[in-house]
């Protein structure tokens, strides 16, 4: 597989990783999540979160055994442009138009990366 693709899969199971986390909390949160942090990390969303970021990892590493790291590394701000639209539309946040500028500059050099 190219090594684009692995990139792209970190970067996806890492985006499904936050958002599963941020459900898991939402639902199973105790009052005081300081009490109840171990609890929480064996709910089943976190789990799947957790797991998420686990074959994310492995995925980045396959990147890096092919690419150099300054050209690898950035591509991971995509998920600030994929969280961005995900925690609008799924999660109904208010986005500021500072943070749209803000991570439309992102993504627009994570394209100047990727056309080096």
């Amino acid at each position: 597989m190219k090594p684009i693709l692995y990139i792209l899969l970190s970067v996806a199971l890492g985006v499904i990783g936050q958002v599963l986390f941020k459900l898991g909390v939402q639902k199973g949160a105790p009052s005081d999540i300081s009490l109840g942090t171990v609890r929480l990390l064996f709910t089943p969303l976190i789990m799947l979160g957790i797991l998420c970021y686990v074959v994310s990892t492995l995925s980045w590493l396959t990147v890096l055994s092919q690419v150099k790291l300054s050209y690898a590394y950035p591509f991971l701000s995509l998920s600030y442009v994929l969280l961005l639209g995900i925690a609008s539309i799924f999660f109904g946040e208010t986005i500021p138009l500072l943070r749209l500028i803000g991570v439309a500059f992102i993504g627009l050099g994570i394209f100047f990366v990727g056309h080096e």
